[in-house]
């Protein structure tokens, strides 16, 4: 799986979430299960083109060092421009910027489609 090129005229931060996507998801809640390779594949083609990369997780603050110690396990620790925590928990999100590497990639954000 390969990310998808940095639009032109577009400045843009990657956001992943931990759990789930970019770890697996794992029981009890104070472990991180093991990295996901296609996911770290996305990761390493961002940072290949320079685009920073931060995690963006629903777990506490008090989980930051649990994460970190994750990342530094598991050779990432160098690749992200920050970690945030306290991630809103929503069922769904919609937004116009927005990328499911499952379901492939778009060549043009999805306000840009169909103008000239």
């Amino acid at each position: 799986m390969q990310a998808p090129e940095n639009l032109p005229g577009y400045s843009i931060e990657v956001m992943f979430d931990l759990d789930g996507t970019l770890a697996a998801s794992a029981k009890p809640y104070h472990h991180i299960g093991d990295p996901i390779p296609e996911m770290v594949e996305v990761l390493l083609d961002y940072v290949r083109q320079g685009v920073p990369c931060s995690i963006f997780t629903s777990r506490p603050e008090s989980h930051r060092e649990l994460i970190m110690e994750w990342l530094y396990q598991n050779g990432l620790h160098d690749l992200f421009y920050q970690v945030i925590c306290d991630k809103p928990v929503f069922g769904l999100l919609i937004d116009d910027r927005s990328w499911n590497p499952w379901l492939g990639v778009n060549d043009e954000p999805k306000s840009r489609r169909g103008k000239k």
